[in-house]
């Protein structure tokens, strides 16, 4: 996926999501996971919604549907917060047989139109692994 120029990405493992670092807002973290017959969309954005609204007291703004790189999903964008500060968060879930990618962005809320544009950029050039 493409990044700014300055920023430091950690290649994730088996347990921790890729990092996109910025060392402060916004920052972007890919994860990958398996399920043993096939992803539901659905229940995997349910899941989302409530682990956001109850970890960063988050009200989900909108969803809209995203197809990246073959791979159908939602993006959900939230207004919560984060270590007090208050953020949006943007979540893109992506489902494939047995295989969902996430994809988030933690930004301030006084630079989230700015760091909207950034995001999609680095999205729409994400590739499967």
């Amino acid at each position: 996926m493409k990044y700014p120029p300055d920023w430091v990405v950690t290649p994730g493992t088996a347990k921790l999501a890729d990092a996109y670092d910025n060392f402060d807002y916004p920052y972007v973290y890919v994860s990958r996971d398996t399920v043993s017959g096939t992803v539901s969309l659905s229940l995997s954005v349910s899941a989302s919604i409530s682990y956001y609204k109850s970890h960063n007291k988050a009200k989900l703004i909108s969803t809209s549907k995203v197809r990246l790189a073959g791979w159908g999903g939602k993006l959900l964008t939230f207004d919560g917060v984060d270590d007090g500060l208050k953020v949006r968060i943007q979540v893109i879930i992506l489902a494939k047989g047995s295989v969902g990618y996430y994809i988030w962005m933690f930004t301030e809320r006084t630079t989230a139109a700015q760091d909207k544009a950034l995001f999609k950029r680095m999205y729409t050039s994400w590739r499967p692994r």
